[in-house]
């Protein structure tokens, strides 16, 4: 337990500070956590927008994808409301596999703040989190942002290829 809050700091510092991204690792059942591989976003509306991503195998050897994102406050649009300052954005996760989409999931988050301040900070964000299974070879992932008050819009999306529990075990 205190591992996994420890692991959720620490990706929470590196989505925050924009760190460079480090190799992928995949990992069998029961060797722990692998390191993370970060994509930064390229500049658009969500500023800093930022997604990390993990490739873990459960007891049985199914792969699925951790995704962890960061949406800074200050690229998205609060609208003030009496006294509280609101914003929206959906999030859709799409995965295909050989040309079929296999994961199309959708997700609508909420903020609300009666600080201003926050409202243009880059250092408050929205943190999120994802878990799917993923299926082995090459899938092409993407996640789409779209400000519900602005209808801005980022495309993230990276090939990444999910290889068998039996690859990335090694023999002496």
């Amino acid at each position: 337990m205190r591992k996994n809050i420890l692991l959720l700091e620490i990706i929470k510092l590196i989505l925050l500070g924009g760190a460079l991204g480090c190799p992928a690792m995949m990992v069998g059942p029961g060797q722990g956590m692998s390191p993370v591989m970060e994509d930064m976003a390229r500049p658009s509306f969500v500023k800093s927008f930022s997604v990390v991503y993990q490739i873990v195998y459960n007891e049985e050897s199914f792969p699925y994808i951790k995704i962890y994102y960061n949406i800074p406050y200050s690229g998205i649009t609060f609208i003030k409301a009496d006294s509280l300052y609101k914003a929206s954005f959906r999030l859709n996760f799409n995965v295909l596999y050989e040309g079929e989409t296999t994961l199309n999931k959708s997700i609508t988050e909420d903020i609300k703040t009666k600080d201003y301040s926050k409202t243009v900070s880059s250092k408050d964000a929205f943190f999120g989190t994802f878990r799917e299974s993923i299926s082995t070879g090459s899938n092409e992932v993407s996640i789409t942002v779209m400000d519900k008050n602005s209808d801005r819009r980022y495309v993230w999306k990276r090939e990444i290829l999910v290889p068998e529990i039996l690859d990335t075990l090694r023999r002496d």
